[in-house]
């Protein structure tokens, strides 16, 4: 196995279907190669015999993979009257411990200082709103795996947690939210005549929200909501 950095050895070795002693077959080099791609933490994987054309009973098989750029990081502002003055920053790492532990944050905050833009029957309870929730903001954390341990090759799951404060005038809420999804990769039908990857998502969703409808004109109400 060449060009292992920073992923753990045990993780490359646990994705490959051959074995020594085992029959060579040309599917499971392909299968060991697809094993490893899915997991996101290489750029390029190679699995074949160190000497293809040389008639053996027993060959060397070489793994050779290329990491892929492990983390990223990105910030940004902006300006703009319908949501104000406004910074965002997202952050990114892909093989979290060298177990291909997906990790991503994203956060965003704005402030709305153009309260000027509005009516004038209307700018007083703008004005009053802003004041008491100057800030509107977005935090958001997920982790995800490509393998789950136990389960077949093709499972892999997901935990995302979400914090929003929205201040649009109109309809104002808190919301948070906790996701998990569980996701199959497995079948690979025969469409076109040629293989194809299907994946099957499932997707659990517990959200907590304050809502404030028109805070302008406020109003008691129920709100129904279904996903």
């Amino acid at each position: 196995i060449r060009g292992v950095q920073s992923t753990r050895r045990a993780l490359v070795e646990g994705e490959l279907t051959i074995a020594p002693g085992e029959v060579l077959r040309e599917s499971d080099l392909v299968e060991s190669q697809r094993n490893l791609l899915r997991l996101g933490v290489f750029r390029r994987v190679t699995v074949k015999p160190i000497d293809e054309e040389a008639e053996a009973a027993e060959k060397d098989v070489l793994v050779e993979v290329k990491e892929a750029k492990q983390s990223s990081f990105e910030i940004g502002g902006g300006l703009s009257t319908e949501e104000g003055v406004r910074i965002f920053a997202t952050y990114t790492h892909s093989n979290l411990l060298g177990s291909a532990l997906r990790f991503q944050a994203n956060a965003k905050a704005n402030v709305q200082p153009f309260t000027l833009l509005y009516n004038e029957s209307v700018r007083p309870a703008i004005e009053t709103f802003y004041s008491e929730r100057p800030l509107e903001f977005l935090l958001a954390a997920g982790l995800a795996y490509p393998r789950i341990l136990a389960l077949p090759r093709g499972f892999s799951a997901g935990l995302d947690v979400t914090i929003v404060r929205n201040n649009d005038p109109a309809f104002a809420e808190d919301t948070r939210t906790v996701t998990t999804t569980l996701d199959y990769s497995g079948f690979r039908p025969k469409l076109l005549g040629q293989d194809r990857q299907i994946t099957l998502q499932l997707r659990i969703s517990f959200a907590w929200a304050d809502l404030l409808c028109n805070p302008a004109l406020p109003a008691r109400g129920i709100a129904l909501c279904g996903a």
